[in-house]
């Protein structure tokens, strides 16, 4: 059965590390890599599609509508790689 993971940030360093960490991995036959990004069509994204085009499918998508996200997906993932920064304010903001 084949393996589809959702990397959400995929053309950035994080993301783009385990998106070659999967493509090194000798079960890298059965895996199907959803790359998020906000811009399909920058040069970062097509550079990373053209990495192993049968395995890294890109979706647009924006981590405030997720449902979008997975419809673009269509399909079940079976794992999802995010890392992100929580939302920090100012001490003079919350008085």
């Amino acid at each position: 059965m084949a393996n589809s993971i959702l990397i959400i940030g995929a053309t950035g360093k994080q993301g783009g590390a385990v998106i070659e960490a999967l493509l090194a991995s000798p079960d890298a036959k059965d895996i199907t890599i959803f790359a998020l990004t906000r811009h399909p069509d920058s040069a970062s994204a097509k550079s990373l599609s053209l990495k192993a085009p049968e395995k890294i499918k890109l979706v647009k998508g924006d981590l405030k509508d997720s449902s979008s996200i997975f419809k673009a997906v269509g399909k079940p993932v079976q794992a999802v790689f995010l890392v992100t920064l929580p939302e920090f304010r100012l001490w003079s903001e919350s008085y």
